[in-house]
């Protein structure tokens, strides 16, 4: 996915067409008797040679297409020799029996398509000095097109939109907690614990990166809740949740989270006591982070310096979380032991914590 090195040239192929090649077959030029073919290739090279030589261009053993001209070449060489790609001995024989051809034996060649009758041999002659210029021997075709870059573009730029949008709403949680009492160091504690099991346990819970804001604000929240009262501390994240004035969140992504708050502790939950059941997709994805906020939670205990996460290991049924004993988080681990239940009900694997 990383662009190496890139370049745009005027070369296309209807431009070289009318500007080179007026007529079908090519005729030589009546007061100079100069050939349009070759003044077609010397323009070709003489565009592709300042950044060929300039940034050194490797050789290489094939190149790749897209679209119009060579989906057309490649229709033709699938016809005639039954092979998809294009081998530059072939396209070198194409091409000087295209050369010769009026518009009506073109148009007969198998698999011409005959919207393209007109501009395949500045096409083909284009494809030819392409190859030659990086010393290809082939040319295949991609199903891709420019259409797809940018649809891929544009949902990389949604992407980062929402996690713009993501930093901005936890930001903004974290000072309405410290407004109400929380401490500082221990809510970054609570995230970066939080954030670090769900980036970790990513191959378990198999969730999109919309969630994991929910489970960050849930982690705030509890401390939230705790600085209001440590008695039924929950409710009280729940209804801050609910009720506190921060643009960005939906009503049941309010909803989402605020039960993620009330159900954190220890217990069962009953399958007609379960929130969301006529939407079974926000159910499953309530119950994996639910299971992630209650092992973050048992992990961030009060603490000056933070448990530290070494690596998350999976095996078969069993998942195992290594924890760095460098700061005796012995609490934590039992803490997360009695927690873990619901982990290993929601994923179907066996939890195991232990010390590195």
């Amino acid at each position: 996915r990383k662009v190496l090195r890139s370049g745009s040239f005027l070369l296309g192929t209807a431009r070289l067409q009318q500007i080179f090649l007026k007529t079908i077959p090519p005729a030589l030029g009546v007061k100079e008797k100069s050939n349009p073919i070759e003044n077609l290739r010397r323009n070709i090279r003489g565009v592709l040679l300042y950044r060929l030589v300039s940034e050194e261009w490797p050789k290489v053993s094939r190149i790749i297409g897209s679209s119009g001209t060579i989906r057309a070449l490649v229709k033709i060489s699938k016809k005639e020799t039954g092979s998809e790609v294009i081998q530059r001995e072939y396209l070198d024989h194409l091409v000087t029996r295209m050369i010769k051809m009026s518009r009506a034996e073109l148009a007969a060649i198998p698999g011409m398509e005959p919207r393209r009758v007109d501009m395949i041999l500045a096409g083909a002659i284009l494809l030819q000095e392409c190859m030659n210029a990086v010393h290809a021997s082939r040319a295949e075709l991609t199903e891709f097109s420019l259409r797809d870059g940018i649809l891929d573009e544009q949902m990389e730029l949604l992407k980062s939109q929402k996690k713009e949008k993501n930093i901005h709403l936890v930001h903004d949680f974290i000072l309405a907690a410290k407004r109400l009492g929380a401490n500082e160091a221990e809510l970054h504690q609570a995230i970066k614990i939080s954030e670090t099991l769900f980036d970790l346990l990513k191959p378990v819970h198999k969730l999109t990166f919309e969630w994991k804001v929910y489970l960050t604000i849930a982690s705030i929240l509890q401390g939230s809740g705790k600085a209001i009262s440590s008695i039924e501390y929950e409710n009280h994240s729940a209804y801050i949740s609910k009720n506190l004035d921060i643009v960005g969140l939906s009503d049941l992504e309010r909803r989402l989270i605020s039960e993620l708050c009330i159900q954190h502790r220890n217990g069962r939950i009953l399958k007609k006591e379960a929130p969301f059941k006529k939407n079974k997709k926000l159910q499953r994805g309530f119950f994996k982070l639910l299971a992630l906020l209650r092992l973050s939670g048992a992990l961030s205990l009060q603490r000056a310096k933070p448990i530290k996460i070494e690596k998350v290991s999976f095996k078969g049924k069993i998942v195992k979380i290594l924890i760095s004993k460098r700061y005796a988080p012995d609490l934590e681990i039992l803490r997360a032991e009695q927690k873990k239940q619901l982990f290993e009900e929601v994923f179907r694997r066996q939890l195991i914590l232990e010390l590195v």
